[in-house]
Order: structure tokens, then sequence, then C-alpha cells
């Protein structure tokens, strides 16, 4: 029979109209009254041919028998013949796969049986009607898509067998996207009413492109997978709860999570899971995963709906941490040690780890790490860290930092934007820990307490407290770290020596044979007392700022030597050659005689003092201070003594040589002279201190100093005038005397000069004569002492009365 444009509508068994253009049948046939005998056919259409054998027995019945047999003498192409399935005898579920999951592939008929009456035919769910069918055939180059989403099953080739009420996989082999696998598998219970199960072994040899998709499922895009290795799965069930059990060997993998775990290829690994795969999750029932010295147990949820959400509740052995430890990886350049164990639950969106909730507990046991180059290492930690949702808190821990002991407590408000409360506690924090005081390795904090905030870029200083010798403060402030770090900071104290105090200033950072500057610090101290040096002082109130090294003081007051000091200026590090400073200061009301005591020039004057200098200097001693010291100063002192001056009490000594006078010159060696005032200015160069003005007034002398004193060697070059405030005895018309004597008009003044020069010790004194001196010298004591001129109109020699 040859047919041609011929249509067949059969909807209850074929799923579309079948149009062949052409059809050929060889048959033979044999027609009695209870058999239809085709014997033998022979069927053909364009890419596809098949043989076999038809009858009908007791065809005039109600219910016939069917007996058919069919074979393809060759191979033919699924896509020309799909529209020939006859899915209205299959099972819905297994006619659903075929037609809507292969999609392509080469096949053969090998053996095709169908030998049962219509009614068993026409319902093969019921009892063993099921075994009225079979068919078994092999596939090459087949392909099962599950969506364009999902990688393809591709190159399948095995047998395909429908035997009883089960489908059959017989020996696949093919790929999973790119990944080779093995498989044999089936579907059972196809045309029965009871629900039809997915029985399969599979051994996958899983590749980059494939992992890749399966963690954009789990939420983890960000997995780094290359090599192979050999996943060996066993599953069952139904498709909308399928159960699948995995044996996975990762040895030859490796792969890469940021982060958390970076496997290498070659070290030994073992994953085992078993799982319930639904339309919208996946349930992992149970997971071993084993990296030693690493074991990992527990289960989970996947979720791969319109928002993927991973869920999980995993505990670890207890494992011993290094710096080649695979899992979190984040860690391996702090080069940890010591031993954790951990049992968490979580939850939340994978693709932001960071933002789920987590609940469980870490337990630590003398762990230590590196935590950055530049920093010493932390050691000995044994305690726990609990987390509450997305929240963290350790217990208080004891642990080691360099050689401090130190006790901590961490408490992390959210992992996703993380912010920690710390509080730290040390019997002793040695401060080359922390980078500080570098050079006196024995310097340390007692009874050092600490609380603050860490954020991403900033630390909060809530509260830091502690003694550093005789020291103690408490300090606040905000410490915001980056390429340029910066820190605004305000320390009080009830007693407090500043030396100590410079401990803190951050050392330089090296870049490579270079120095950089440190932390710039804004800083704002308030101490009740302290010294600076041999300087006390009290109520000391400031502001300064340290950028790029340099100290700058914006301001400052404080209580000092009974008076209040002011100052401003800028403190520059010069390394080897010492600071800078460039200082601006006032002292008012202040007691002399502590003043310069504490300064080491003289211990030999009383009284108050006031004074204003503008000094620049560079050194790392006083001594050195005083050798480059470089600017003016104003000095203005009132109702004090003059004791034990060395040069002063030589002056008195011949002035009462001369026995010119009755009355009574002060006794400097016992109580000394006492002064109304002193007021001078002077300028400051090179350890040499210069005076132009410097005026002593007194009830019984007035004296002006001119001249140097050079504070570095100790030696005076000074010329000395010297008024004694009495009257004249009597009358006389020449006197021999040593040095010159004026008189004022009254005839009631005298004038004298001398100089002084040497050793503060051991000063020489010499009167001079007026003709002497420079007349420069001469017109700074006739201001001084505010003396006619007339009484210089003979330089050589000046006659009393005359």
């Amino acid at each position: 029979i040859m047919i041609s444009g011929a249509t067949v509508n059969w909807p209850t068994i074929f799923h579309a109209k079948l149009s062949p253009k052409t059809l050929h049948l060889d048959y033979t046939l044999a027609l009695n009254k209870q058999l239809i005998d085709i014997s033998a056919i022979d069927l053909g259409m364009e890419g596809f041919r098949i043989k076999g054998s038809f009858q009908i027995q007791d065809y005039l019945s109600k219910d016939p028998r069917i007996v058919a047999k069919a074979s393809t003498p060759s191979t033919f192409r699924y896509t020309d013949v799909r529209y020939y399935v006859p899915y209205g005898l299959i099972d819905s579920d297994t006619a659903d796969y075929i037609e809507n999951k292969i999609t392509s592939g080469i096949f053969k008929l090998d053996t095709g049986v169908l030998d049962g009456r219509v009614s068993q035919i026409a319902h093969m769910e019921i009892g063993q009607n099921y075994n009225t069918l079979m068919i078994r055939g092999t596939v090459e180059k087949g392909i099962v898509s599950y969506g364009p989403k999902a990688p393809e099953f591709n190159d399948l080739k095995g047998i395909i067998e429908l035997k009883g009420k089960n489908f059959n996989l017989v020996g696949m082999t093919g790929n999973f996207g790119t990944s080779p696998f093995f498989l044999d598998g089936s579907i059972t219970e196809y045309n029965t009413f009871n629900p039809a199960d997915y029985p399969i072994k599979m051994d996958i040899s899983p590749r980059t492109p494939e992992m890749a998709w399966l963690a954009k499922m789990a939420g983890i895009q960000k997995l780094e997978y290359s090599n192979s290795s050999t996943l060996r799965l066993v599953g069952s069930g139904h498709y909308s709860a399928y159960r699948l059990n995995g044996d996975w060997d990762l040895k030859q993998a490796a792969y890469n999570l940021p982060g958390y775990v970076s496997k290498p290829l070659s070290m030994p690994h073992t994953l085992k899971f078993s799982t319930v795969i639904g339309k919208e999750s996946t349930k992992v029932t149970s997971v071993n995963y084993n990296l030693q010295p690493l074991i990992i147990t527990g289960s989970g949820l996947i979720g791969y709906g319109d928002k993927p959400y991973l869920g999980f509740d995993l505990q670890t052995n207890r494992f011993a941490m290094s710096e080649t430890v695979p899992i979190l990886s984040m860690w391996q350049k702090y080069k940890p040690r010591g031993t954790v164990q951990a049992h968490i639950r979580g939850g939340g969106d994978p693709e932001d780890l960071s933002a789920m909730d987590y609940h469980g507990t870490v337990d630590l046991t003398r762990l230590s790490f590196q935590p950055d180059e530049h920093l010493k290492q932390i050691s000995g930690i044994s305690g726990s860290i609990t987390f509450k949702g997305n929240s963290l808190e350790t217990s208080t821990i004891a642990t080691r930092y360099g050689s401090s002991m130190i006790t901590m407590k961490v408490a992390i408000k959210s992992l996703k934007n993380p912010e920690g409360d710390i509080t730290l506690s040390s019997p002793q924090l040695y401060l080359n820990d922390i980078n500080l005081a570098e050079g006196n390795p024995g310097a340390n904090v007692r009874r050092f307490n600490a609380s603050g905030t860490l954020k991403k870029d900033s630390i909060t200083f809530k509260s830091v407290s502690g003694l550093i010798n005789s020291s103690n403060f408490n300090l606040s402030g905000v410490y915001l770290t980056g390429r340029t770090p910066q820190a605004t900071l305000f320390v009080t104290s009830t007693k407090l020596d500043l030396d100590e105090l410079r401990m803190f200033s951050s050392p330089a950072q090296k870049t490579g044979n270079q120095q950089g500057p440190g932390v710039d610090v804004k800083l704002t101290l308030n101490v009740e007392a302290g010294h600076f040096g041999k300087v006390a002082f009290s109520k000391l109130n400031a502001a300064a700022q340290q950028e790029k090294g340099t100290i700058y003081l914006q301001n400052l007051t404080a209580g000092m030597f009974g008076g209040t000091l002011t100052a401003k200026g800028r403190i520059a590090p010069g390394g080897e050659r010492g600071d800078r400073y460039d200082l601006t200061l006032d002292i008012s009301r202040a007691d002399a005689e502590k003043l310069f005591t504490a300064l080491d020039i003289s211990r030999e004057v009383t009284g108050t003092l006031a004074l204003h200098g503008d000094l620049t200097a560079r050194g790392n001693t006083l001594l050195d201070i005083k050798k480059s010291a470089l600017g003016n100063i104003r000095l203005n002192m009132n109702n004090g003594t003059l004791r034990k001056f060395n040069s002063l009490a030589k002056v008195f000594s011949i002035l009462n040589v001369s026995q010119l006078l009755r009355f009574r010159l002060p006794d400097m060696a016992t109580g000394g002279m006492p002064y109304s005032s002193i007021k001078g200015s002077f300028s400051v160069k090179e350890g040499i201190v210069d005076t132009r003005d410097l005026f002593i007034s007194s009830n019984a002398i007035n004296i002006s100093i001119v001249g140097t004193a050079d504070i570095v060697k100790e030696e005076l070059n000074l010329t000395i005038g010297a008024q004694p405030l009495q009257t004249v005895d009597k009358i006389v018309n020449r006197i021999p005397i040593v040095g010159w004597l004026l008189t004022g008009k009254e005839k009631d003044l005298l004038t004298a000069y001398f100089e002084a020069k040497g050793k503060w010790s051991d000063t020489q004194v010499s009167a001079i004569p007026v003709k002497s001196m420079g007349k420069g010298i001469l017109n700074i004591f006739i201001r001084a002492f505010e003396l006619p001129v007339r009484l210089f109109t003979d330089t050589g020699e000046v006659i009393l009365g005359q």
C-alpha cells in the first residue's frame, strides 16, 4: 500500500495530527473467523522504518486480544518521529517527560511487544495490565533539557526499555553540560495508580560551568571551581520530592569561595550528603564535609524560588587551625594556631552571607594569630563566640598580646555593617606592643582599661585609662583608619608628667628607606596637676594638633610657679638633631625663685615675675635647647630680693672700700638686697642672652646692667651702673676713688660703673672710668639713671662741687 497526503487525527493517542508525505506499507495478511493475522509488516515513511507483525484474536468479540511485535532495522531521529509517539498509551508523567524533556536523539527499536486484551491495553494501570507492553531500544546523541537555565543532558547513549511497570535507562553515558556521567535509572509505576518513582545510580565528574550553575542556584555565585572529581549519586522518589544522596571524592578538585574556603588540588577531601529535591527547594537532610583536619556535619535548606534562600545547621569537630587549613581562608594571612569547634545555625539570602541570621557558638582553645605585620602576635585565646541573629559576642577571653597579658570581650552588633564593641584590660600593657615607646622596651601602662567601638573605618575610644609611672590618664576620642590615619583625642588626668605623655606620640611610619609621618592627632588635654621636666604645673588645659609629625600647640593655660602660664606654638620632629620648638609664652604673677630654679638659671632671686617670650630652639635635652635658643624675652619683676649675687656683692664691696658714704649698702651674703622692681628685655641667640636695658630699682640703690650672659658656659660679660640713693655726708673738693663718681644737681646722687666678667660662680668685678665706656653704652646709662648730659662735659675727671 502506498499512501500520499494522508492525515490521521487521534488526539487520545497522538498529541498532533499525523500527516506523513508518503506512507509505504508491505504486509502479509490472513483472516478467519477468530483471527486477523498480519504476519509481516514493513512500514516506512520519511526518516523512519519499522518491521513486525500484528494479530487481532477474537476480533468479533467485545474484548479482542491484540498481539503486536515491532523493531526498526535501522536508527531514526527522534525529531522525525516525535509526533508519532503514542502518548495516550503511556502514563501521563512518563508521557510528559518524553514529550517535554527529550529534545533530540538517534534511536533504534530492538524489540517492541504489545500483547493483551483491548480492556487491558486501555487500562494498564489496573492489576498487572502493565505487562501487556514491552519496549527495548537504544539511543545515541540524546539530549534531555530541563529548561533554558539548566545545563542539558547531552550525548546520551545507552539502552532504553519499558518493561513491566518500569521505564528503564540501562548503561547510560553522556554529559551534564560539559560534565561526563554514567547512569542506570528507572521510572517505576509509570502506568499504575501508584506514584511514579525515579531510582538512579549515577557517577558524574562535575566541571567548572556546571559547578558555576549549581553555585548560582545555591546563591554562592563567588564559588570558583576547577579540575575534576567523582560524584556518586543515588536517587529515588517522585520528582516532586526526590531523594538524592551523594558521595563526592573531591581530591582531584580545586575550589575557592573567597574568604571562606580555599581547597587546593590533590588535598584529600570528601563530601557526603542526603537531600530531598522539590520544586521550590532542596532539603539537605544530612551532610558530612571532610576536609582534614576539619569535619563538618549537619543539615540545610536551599531555596531557589524568586528569591534564593540558604539555611543550615552545622557543627564541626574540634580541629586545629593553621595557615594551611583551607577553611576560613580569610584567616590564613593572620597565621592562626590553636583549636576551634563550632555549632552554628543560620539562614537568609546566600548572595550576602554577612546579612544572614546566625545562632550558635564557636569555642576557641589557645588560639593565636598575627593581626598585622606591623603588630605583635595575639596568643593564648581561650573562650567562646556566641552568634545571635546578625550579631555576635564573645565570652571574657584571656589572651597575650606581645608581652602584655590582656583580658578582652567583644560584641558585634551587625555582621552586615560590622560594628564591634570591645573592652580590654591589662595589669601591665607594654607600650612597644602597640608601637609606642620603642626606645624604651620596659615602658608600660599599669592597670590599663579600655572600652570602645570598632567600625570598618574608625575606632571610637569610649574610655582608655591607666597609670604610667607616676602619671594617670583617661583618654577618649575617635581614630579614623585608612591611608592617612587621623585621631581626635581627649585626655584628662589628676596627675601627669608630660614627658611620659610623649611616649604616646605615634612613631614615624617607614616607607622604604624613608620615614613617613605618623598619625595626625587632635588632642585636648586637661590635667589637675603635673610636671614637665622640673616644672610643676596645675589646672593645665591645652589644645594641640599633630600633623605629619609636627605638634601645633593651639592653646595652653596652666597654673605654674604660683602664677599663670599661657603658650602657643609648634614642636616639629627633628630626628637625631632633636625636636624644634617655636613657642610664644606668657607668664604672669609667678614666683621668680621657683621659675629660675626649675630652669637651672639661678636660685638667687625672689619676687613676683611677669614674662613674655617668643623663642625658637632645637634639641633633645635642656642643654641642647639652651645652646640653640633664639628669640626675645620681656621681663618684669616686683617686690623681691636679690641674694648671693656674686657680681653685685663685689660691686657693693668696691663701693664700701671707697668709704665716701656713710650709708649702709645691702649685705648680699646675708639678707640680700630687696628691690621694688626689675625690668628689662633680652635677646637670645645660640645660648647667649643679651640685654640693653635691665634695670633694678630698690630703696637703697638703682642698678642698670648692659651686656651678655652665656647660659650654656655660665659666663658673664656685663657693664654695671650703680646709683646709691642716700645723701652725701659732706662736700669735698677732690676725692681720689677707684672709678668715677658723678654728682647730681643737688649733689646728692652718685653713680659708679663696673665691669663684671667671667664665670657666674667667680665673676671678676672692677670699677671703670666713664671715659672707658663706649658712647652707646654711656647713653644707655644716661637714659636709665636720668642723668643730665652736662655732667659729662669733662670725660677725664669730675670734681665734686665744681
